[in-house]
C-alpha cells in the first residue's frame, strides 16, 4: 500500500488525502450533530421541563415564547412548523451547516476521486505521445528503452485510478454511516415532539408530569388562566357583536327596500289613475267626434239638397235669359 503512494504524483497523493480528511471530518460531524440532536431530543421530552415549560436549551424557551406571544395576539391559525423552524435556524445555524456538509461529502469524494483519476491519466497520456515521438527517431537496437517506457506508462496508468477508488471507498462509508446515525432523522424527531409539544400541551392549556406512582397524568398548566377564558368570552362577545351589526344592517337595507316598493307601487297605481282618466276623456272626445260628424253629414246633405234647388233655379233663370236675349236680338232687327 505505501508502495502505491510512493508511485503517485504529489497531486495526486494531495488529493487522497483531502478524501481522506473530508472522510475523517464526516464522522466527527457526524458523531457531535447525534450527540446535539440526542440531547435537544430528552430536554423536550423531559417531563419537568414541561411542567415548568423551563428547558436547559434556549431554543425551546424561545419557541414557547413565541407561541405564548401568538395566542396573547389572538392569532387564529398559528403557524407552528415557523416557529419552529426560525428557532432552529436562529440557533443551530452551525448544526445545520454540518448537516448540509453531511449531505454533500459522498458527492464531493467522488468527484475528487475522478478529479484524480483525469489528472493521472493526462499525464501517463502525454508521457506516452513523448515517447512515442522519441521512437520514431531510435534505432532498432534501443527497442528495450522503448518497451520499458511503455510499461512505464501502462503502470502509471494504472496508478491513476487509486484516487477514484479511494473517493468511491470513501463515499461509501459516509452512506453507511448516515444509515447508522441518521442525523437528519433525529433532527426531525426534535422538531416533531417540538410541535407536539406546542399544539398539544400549550394550546390546550394542559401539561403531562409523572406522579409519585411513576404514572403519567395531564393537569391544567399555565395555559389555561382566567386571561386565556377572558380572551375567548371577549372573542364570543366581538363574534355575537358583529352577528348583530351585520343583522341590523341586513334589516335596515330590507327596510329601505321594503319602502322602495311601496313607493313604486303607488307611483304605479297612480300612473294607472292618469291612464284611466286619460282613457274616459279619450272615450268622451270619440263620442263628441261621432256626434259632430253625423252633425256634419246631416248638414251636407241639406247643403246638397239646397244646392239642388239652387241649380235648377239657376237653369231657369238661364233659361228666361236665355229666351230674353233672342228677343231682344228679335226686337233689334225689327227696329233697323
Amino acid at each position: 500500500m505505501l508502495n502505491l503512494f510512493t508511485k503517485l504524483n504529489p497531486v495526486a497523493n494531495g488529493i487522497i488525502g483531502i478524501i481522506v480528511s473530508i472522510l475523517v471530518l464526516t464522522i466527527v460531524v457526524s458523531l457531535i450533530l447525534k450527540k446535539k440532536y440526542t440531547v435537544l431530543e430528552e430536554d423536550i421530552n423531559d417531563n419537568q421541563n414541561r411542567a415548568k415549560e423551563v428547558f436547559g436549551n434556549e431554543i425551546f424557551n424561545n419557541m414557547v415564547t413565541d407561541y405564548k406571544k401568538a395566542i396573547n395576539h389572538e392569532v387564529k391559525d398559528i403557524n407552528t412548523q415557523a416557529i419552529i423552524e426560525k428557532n432552529m435556524h436562529r440557533y443551530l445555524r452551525s448544526h445545520i451547516l454540518g448537516e448540509r456538509f453531511l449531505t454533500k461529502s459522498i458527492s464531493l469524494m467522488i468527484v475528487l476521486g475522478l478529479l484524480g483519476t483525469f489528472y493521472g491519466l493526462t499525464l501517463s497520456i502525454g508521457e506516452l505521445v513523448e515517447l512515442l515521438n522519441n521512437a520514431s527517431e531510435a534505432i532498432v537496437s534501443d527497442v528495450s528503452s522503448i518497451t520499458d517506457g511503455l510499461i512505464s506508462s501502462i503502470r502509471g496508468m494504472s496508478v491513476a485510478f487509486a484516487t477514484s477508488l479511494f473517493g468511491i471507498a470513501s463515499s461509501i462509508l459516509v452512506t453507511l454511516l448516515n444509515i447508522a446515525f441518521s442525523v437528519k432523522e433525529h433532527r426531525e424527531s426534535v422538531m416533531v415532539f417540538s410541535e407536539e409539544y406546542l399544539d398539544n400541551i400549550q394550546a390546550g392549556g394542559m401539561i403531562e408530569i409523572e406522579g409519585p406512582d411513576g404514572v403519567r397524568v395531564r393537569q391544567a398548566g399555565p395555559g389555561a388562566t382566567v386571561a386565556n377564558a377572558d380572551n375567548i368570552i371577549k372573542d364570543l362577545t366581538d363574534v355575537s357583536e358583529k352577528i348583530i351589526k351585520e343583522m341590523n344592517k341586513a334589516s335596515y337595507e330590507m327596510a329601505g327596500a321594503v319602502n322602495g316598493l311601496n313607493k313604486t307601487i303607488h307611483q304605479f297605481d297612480s300612473s294607472l289613475k292618469l291612464f284611466a282618466e286619460g282613457s274616459r276623456d279619450l272615450t268622451e272626445f270619440n263620442h263628441e267626434l261621432r256626434t259632430n260628424i253625423q252633425r256634419m253629414n246631416v248638414t251636407f246633405d241639406d247643403f246638397s239638397k239646397e244646392m239642388s234647388k239652387n241649380t235648377e233655379s239657376i237653369a231657369d233663370s238661364t233659361n228666361s235669359v236665355f229666351k230674353l236675349s233672342v228677343a231682344v236680338e228679335k226686337l233689334s232687327d225689327k227696329v233697323k
